[in-house]
């Protein structure tokens, strides 16, 4: 990929109303709120880490590893099951 000659499309939409109900908090307990759409999809394995998966992929799971501690432990009190890397 070559930056000189990249395309970039930035498309932003308005949430939808599902993925709003589910994260939205309407006295729901804070482990049940999420809206299901998380996900992150890597065709092809690369020698840049022992696991085989690219190294950014592998640094975005141990950042939201990382963030869950902090969640859980309480070392971040206002982070939400939200957060993303």
């Amino acid at each position: 990929m070559d930056y000189r000659i990249a395309t970039i499309i930035v498309a932003i939409d308005q949430q939808s109303q599902e993925i709003n109900n589910a994260v939205v908090k309407n006295d729901i307990k804070d482990e049940d709120i999420g809206a299901g759409d998380q996900g992150l999809m890597i065709g092809y394995a690369t020698s840049e880490s022992e696991e085989l998966h690219p190294i950014s992929h592998l640094y975005a799971n141990k950042l939201c590893q990382r963030l869950r501690e902090c969640k859980d432990q309480k070392i971040i009190p206002w982070l939400g099951p939200d957060a993303k890397t």
